[in-house]
């Protein structure tokens, strides 16, 4: 029963993360900053480097290199995660664990369909500015805070 509410759950943030991306795609232009509230914007860009946009690059090979970098990493992760299900361990933990799978295959999708992952989401107050990222890295973000939380209970 729980594999079944899981793999639902892995569906769903994968869905809402992509049907997100496909919205901004189709309604917003690219690199122009449409504000939704006070603090929050949405302003469309590619990433084509890691998180927060370090290692960002046009070169085509520098940007497979960095995405076979990811795969690699993110199989790794699929490992420990399949693995670590074997063992007993905190519902809460296994939640992050999928929390970081959702978010990363979907951004690794981006990557295979968009030549760079689409990121949107922008927080900004009084001329400071969050880096711009998208929901699937709000799940990654959140995944691995559970998982600290519950591995330093």
């Amino acid at each position: 029963m729980r594999l079944i509410r899981n793999s639902r759950l892995f569906l769903l943030l994968i869905s809402i993360d992509q049907l997100s991306k496909w919205l901004v795609l189709k309604y917003c232009i690219f690199g122009v900053t449409y504000k939704i509230f006070s603090i929050v914007s949405c302003k469309l860009v590619f990433n084509r480097g890691i998180a927060f946009g370090l290692f960002n690059c046009s070169e085509k090979h520098a940007f497979i290199g960095v995405s076979l970098a990811i795969i690699v990493v993110y199989q790794l992760f699929v490992g420990y995660f399949f693995i670590g299900n074997c063992r007993r361990s905190f519902e809460s933990l296994k939640i992050g664990e999928l929390l970081i799978l959702a978010g990363g295959l979907s951004n690794i999708i981006d990557r295979l369909m968009h030549a760079g992952v689409v990121d949107f989401i922008l927080l900004s107050y009084h001329g400071w500015a969050w880096p711009i990222f998208n929901i699937a890295d709000a799940c990654i973000v959140l995944g691995v805070f559970i998982m600290g939380w519950s591995l330093l209970k």
